[in-house]
């Protein structure tokens, strides 16, 4: 992971968490992917498209902080550069084994 993915992704968390306490509201959290976009956030696909990303959310397990209200950021962090080396794979798997049907589903 480059150190500017990095940079990027404090800089985005700061916005939703200006006083810095490692914390983000779990109603914040949609914003916050739209707002980092890509690798690590959401794409323009889901901007507007609310289904796709309650489909998103049902999926993640996330531990859920000061009254089940809040996100950590290395929790958050880790999550998504997780999701993102496993979208890499995928795309490298399906280019090598010519299964392009894989790539629609991300």
């Amino acid at each position: 992971m480059s150190s500017d993915l990095n940079e990027h992704f404090r800089k985005t968390w700061s916005i939703f968490d200006p006083d810095a306490t490692g914390f983000i509201r779990i109603h914040s959290y949609r914003r916050f992917l739209i707002a980092h976009g890509e690798p690590l956030g959401w794409n323009v696909t889901f901007e507007h498209d609310y289904t796709k990303q309650q489909e998103y959310l049902a999926e993640i397990s996330l531990t859920k902080y000061n009254s089940q209200m809040e996100y950590y950021l290395m929790d958050v962090f880790e999550h998504l550069i997780l999701i993102m080396i496993i979208r890499r794979e995928i795309i490298n798997f399906a280019i090598t084994t010519k299964h392009y049907e894989l790539l629609g589903a991300l």
